[in-house]
């Protein structure tokens, strides 16, 4: 008895202490001056702007440079919009709080909806180049690892845990060039393509690189092209007489992206 008691009065308090903190927020929202409310409005008002030029520059569906950049920040323009809600909430700036939800539904609905690689399955014969069977897809993952990436040994695991029958990898620093050509990875075939190419008038001893489960048959460069950017043309032998075509690319721009991807300029 004593006990309930006790819990009922420690809840009683908590709904007190509750009911206390609203009405000072109120009130300090009541006591704010007009000035500062205006300069709260506009503050938001220019934080949002930034997820929502993001959100234009995606439902327009502009690729060129710099605007293709905008497609990779999906997730941090919802996360902003959201703060920006709470914030226009907790100041009660109206004006802002619509805009700044919906944005974050949007951008959530966007984030959920966007295509993962599929997962591995393990197996007995992870390391054999068995048959890709018919009717089943081809799994194929491209990833730009980033050149100054300082999680080596956590790629190297993710390599490992075949994330995909086929791993496309860009910008591989030479000590990842030489683990990958030494075996790590996972994955029995391997083609490395560590042609120096100009970059920002520069040289760079970047690679690329394609590994797959099953035989590589023929791999040829495709930097001409490419206009001087990696760009590699890989063969591999799946079973049952299907041997596709992998290109691997690295370009600066979208328009030479589409040119590497011109299939005129490659064998059927």
């Amino acid at each position: 008895m004593t006990s309930t008691i006790i819990r009922t009065f420690e809840t009683t308090r908590r709904r007190a202490a509750r009911r206390k903190l609203r009405r000072m927020m109120t009130a300090a929202r009541a006591r704010m001056p007009s000035p500062i409310r205006s300069v709260a409005c506009l503050t938001l008002t220019a934080a949002l702007s930034l997820p929502a030029a993001v959100a234009i520059i995606h439902l327009s569906g502009a690729r060129s440079w710099p605007f293709e950049l905008a497609h990779h920040f999906v997730a941090p323009a919802g996360v902003g919009a959201a703060a920006v809600c709470v914030v226009a909430m907790l100041l009660r700036v109206r004006a802002v709080v619509l805009p700044a939800l919906l944005l974050a539904v949007w951008f959530a609905v966007v984030w959920a909806s966007a295509p993962l690689p599929a997962k591995t399955v393990a197996g007995s014969s992870a390391h054999a180049a068995v048959p890709l069977p018919a009717g089943s897809a081809l799994t194929l993952v491209t990833n730009n690892v980033y050149v100054n990436n300082d999680r080596m040994d956590a790629l190297v695991s993710w390599l490992a845990s075949r994330p995909a029958d086929v791993i496309v990898l860009q910008e591989l620093a030479p000590e990842l060039i030489k683990r990958l050509k030494r075996g790590d990875g996972s994955y029995p075939f391997r083609v490395v393509a560590e042609d120096v190419y100009v970059y920002d008038g520069g040289e760079t001893t970047e690679a690329i690189a394609v590994l797959s489960r099953w035989p590589i048959i023929g791999s040829r460069p495709l930097n001409a092209e490419t206009r001087g950017w990696q760009a590699m043309l890989v063969r591999i032998d799946v079973g049952g007489g299907v041997r596709p075509w992998i290109v691997a690319v690295h370009p600066a721009l979208a328009g030479a992206r589409r040119k590497s991807a011109d299939t005129r300029s490659h064998p059927g």
